[in-house]
């Protein structure tokens, strides 16, 4: 037996998609962000996101968290620039800064996420500590 669930709850379909241009109130916040984590507990992304304040709508922070049972963690932390959301239809449907990019493939039903950079390679330990540099 199948169960269809609607991810919508009664929202349209636009809903699911970004902000086509900067918001006239400067402290609006945009973003988008997931948490992963596998069933195994090999690999975890406890946070991964993109965020943009109306204020400074070109410069958007992103966060990349990679972690690891040893207690290694990837981090990435810091200001990009910003990308139009406007994918090649005319629809906001991407949400990027500097390697990351979100995108928004089937609304409310698929997401992809990518990124491609470098990060801090430190601990779970040194970051509890503050010492992350």
């Amino acid at each position: 037996m199948t169960t269809v669930v609607d991810l919508t709850s009664g929202l349209p379909i636009t809903r699911e998609f970004l902000l086509a241009e900067r918001p006239s109130d400067p402290e609006f916040r945009e973003g988008c962000s997931v948490w992963i984590s596998d069933d195994r507990g090999a690999i975890g992304l406890p946070r991964v996101s993109v965020e943009a304040v109306a204020n400074s709508w070109d410069r958007r922070e992103v966060q990349v968290n990679i972690a690891f049972p040893s207690g290694r963690v990837i981090q990435v932390r810091e200001p990009c620039e910003g990308v139009t959301p406007i994918d090649s239809d005319g629809v906001a449907r991407v949400f990027k800064a500097g390697g990351l990019e979100f995108r928004c493939d089937a609304p409310f039903a698929e997401w992809t996420v990518t990124f491609v950079g470098r990060g801090l390679d430190t601990t779970a330990l040194a970051q509890a500590a503050d010492d992350v540099t």
